[in-house]
């Protein structure tokens, strides 16, 4: 599980770096509204990826046994 949550958090680092670098900067400088933004962003991102594995994956690709 911790090996997921890494690379999880490498993902989003490099997704959010990607898509929103002016918010990345504004949290570099200082600004409280940012790193809100930004940790707000990243547990809803865990949050959506935790309830992806659970609940999600196993019912697409369940294994047809008889």
């Amino acid at each position: 599980m911790l090996k997921k949550i890494i690379l999880y958090t490498i993902i989003y680092i490099v997704v959010s770096f990607l898509i929103s670098f002016n918010e990345i900067q504004c949290a570099l400088n200082g600004e409280n509204l940012c790193w809100y933004n930004l940790i707000g962003k990243y547990i809803i991102f865990l949050l959506a990826i935790t309830l992806y594995d659970k609940v999600l994956k196993p019912k697409i690709f369940k294994n047809n046994e008889r």
